[in-house]
């Protein structure tokens, strides 16, 4: 005896209600045929997850024999092999400009971030703020703001790193205007340009690092004199550092 057909309200609940053997047999192939792929399905996932936890075991062996370390333990590097690779990495910069726009420079910041986290060498970071130091007309306020990584130091910003980097702006722009020769006057105008916009970007950052009052007032008068007087347009709205009134440690 062949197998009985199921209840007429799966029946009429699965397929088309037609009559006769034709739509039985139809019936129990797409059956048959749904189970089939269910099966695959099923053997499917279990063997991805067998797979995963294969790859996530901790010191334990594979059934061939094999160990595995945590994969944190091998995607994470070390902050020893961090700050090596920081260093490499800035080792192998270009020494000219990398480019015109400001995102470049941003960048050069963010590795200059990095290299205080990291706490890199001395050579490393020097190398970095003087190539920023020669593209410094390309930066924003925002990139200046340079966090006080150092237990050290009170102050809320990095002002010696940015006081550093004027300081290589600067001798390069003394550098380019002492080597001026017939046939580059029409360059005197993008260098006073870039002294412009470089004096105006550290007039800001002297109004933001202003209110720190850890911030002594003898290195906030020489930032504020570092710059030459042609920088700036006005010299009345350099701010002062809190303070300093009641100081007397900078005199207009």
């Amino acid at each position: 005896m062949g197998p009985q057909p199921p209840p007429p309200s799966l029946v009429t609940a699965s397929v088309p209600s037609f009559s006769g053997a034709a739509t039985n047999s139809s019936f129990w192939g797409n059956i048959s045929s749904l189970r089939s792929s269910i099966g695959r399905i099923a053997a499917e996932l279990d063997r991805r997850r067998e797979a995963l936890r294969l790859c996530c075991c901790d010191g334990e062996e594979r059934p061939d024999g094999l160990a595995f370390r945590k994969l944190s333990s091998l995607t994470i590097p070390s902050e020893n092999e961090q700050r090596k690779l920081i260093e490499t990495v800035i080792a192998n910069l270009p020494q000219e400009k990398t480019s015109r726009s400001s995102m470049a420079t941003r960048i050069l910041f963010g590795l200059l971030r990095t290299t205080k986290i990291l706490n890199a060498s001395e050579e490393c970071k020097a190398a970095l703020e003087k190539k920023i130091g020669s593209q410094l007309e390309q930066a924003t306020l925002d990139d200046l703001l340079i966090p006080s990584y150092s237990y050290l130091n009170e102050t809320l910003y990095d002002v010696d790193s940015v006081e550093r980097i004027l300081g290589y702006f600067l001798d390069g722009f003394e550098v380019r205007s002492a080597s001026k020769i017939e046939g580059e006057d029409e360059n005197s105008g993008v260098r006073s340009a870039a002294l412009m916009l470089v004096g105006k970007l550290i007039d800001g950052y002297l109004s933001e690092i202003a209110s720190d009052a850890n911030l002594k007032p003898e290195k906030f008068y020489k930032l504020v004199v570092a710059l030459p007087d042609h920088a700036r347009l006005f010299n009345d709205d350099v701010p002062h550092p809190t303070g300093c009134q009641e100081d007397g440690a900078i005199e207009n």
